[in-house]
């Protein structure tokens, strides 16, 4: 069940990342002003994160911009707030860009 939540949340991150062609796109602010997404799996604290910078990614990021951060813990039952807030937002972002297209 968790692995099948957490595939889901990067299948959203993926689709977010995606060019018109299919392939996933190079995103930094200084370049593109889309959102972009990391998604990072920690195997040693059994942990996922995933960090969506809404107006793209830079290496000289300053927390004021607009940021967020969902974290799961996968010894455990996934906290259902915080799947369901991430997938929100993340289905609410891939909503705003296909309007843009």
């Amino acid at each position: 069940m968790i692995s099948s939540q957490i595939e889901y949340l990067f299948s959203l991150c993926m689709k977010l990342q995606e060019k018109k062609d299919g392939y996933c796109e190079k995103r930094q602010n200084e370049y593109v002003k889309k959102p972009t997404v990391f998604f990072n799996f920690y195997g040693h604290i059994a942990r996922a994160e995933i960090d969506v910078y809404k107006e793209g990614w830079t290496p000289e990021f300053d927390r004021d911009e607009p940021f967020k951060n969902f974290s799961f813990e996968l010894s455990k039952e996934i906290d259902k707030n915080e799947f369901e807030k991430c997938k929100n937002y993340l289905l609410e972002l891939i909503k705003e860009q296909e309007v843009k297209k």
